[in-house]
């Protein structure tokens, strides 16, 4: 009987009136929809704990390849896509690429020696689990039996794979970075 009411009501609103309450309702479905179910769309992307709406939430345990995040502030782009806001770091992440992501990276276990990498608006794109269109610096330390050596290079795509070509301050120590399909990361000297 309720239910008869409210229809017959409603037929008895004015059109506008009808579209607004329709607005309304899809708007309510967009800001509660569940962040954990926005975060299982994007493939590679692992989380213990998730929890708020999908515009914006908080994630523990965030792990994306060989990248894990102890905690982050995250949230569905309404053109598609996640930004992303942890301590220290902040960028976006999509299906198949990462945007603009400058700070502190922590790697644990990624490269012996290495702890974590500073990130300057790297941009990563992927289509066919291969390396298409790379840019941004990146420095980190590499712990030596002198002390922590710094190395900075740019990124680009070296076929496959994400590969930076880092440079120490006196220009003679070379090394490549190379990060593969699956989150494989190796770290090789280059000849001078």
């Amino acid at each position: 009987m309720i239910g008869r009411l409210v229809l017959v009501r409603l037929r008895g609103l004015p059109l506008r009136a009808r579209a607004a309450l329709a607005g309304l309702f899809f708007a309510s479905l967009v800001l509660c929809f569940p962040l954990r179910l926005a975060l299982a769309a994007i493939p590679g992307l692992a989380a213990r704990d998730v929890q708020g709406p999908a515009l914006w939430g908080e994630v523990y345990d965030l792990r994306f390849g060989p990248v894990a995040l102890p905690y982050a502030r995250a949230g569905v782009l309404p053109w598609g896509g996640l930004w992303l806001s942890a301590p220290n770091l902040h960028g976006r992440v999509s299906p198949g690429s990462v945007t603009g992501l400058t700070g502190t990276l922590p790697l644990p276990g990624g490269v012996e020696g290495v702890t974590e990498a500073e990130l300057t608006d790297l941009t990563v794109r992927y289509a066919d689990g291969r390396c298409v269109a790379a840019s941004g610096m990146v420095r980190f330390s590499i712990a030596t039996p002198t002390g922590p050596l710094p190395l900075t290079g740019k990124a680009h795509c070296a076929g496959p794979d994400l590969a930076v070509k880092l440079e120490g301050p006196g220009g003679l120590e070379k090394v490549e970075l190379r990060v593969g399909a699956g989150g494989r990361v190796s770290l090789g000297t280059l000849p001078m």
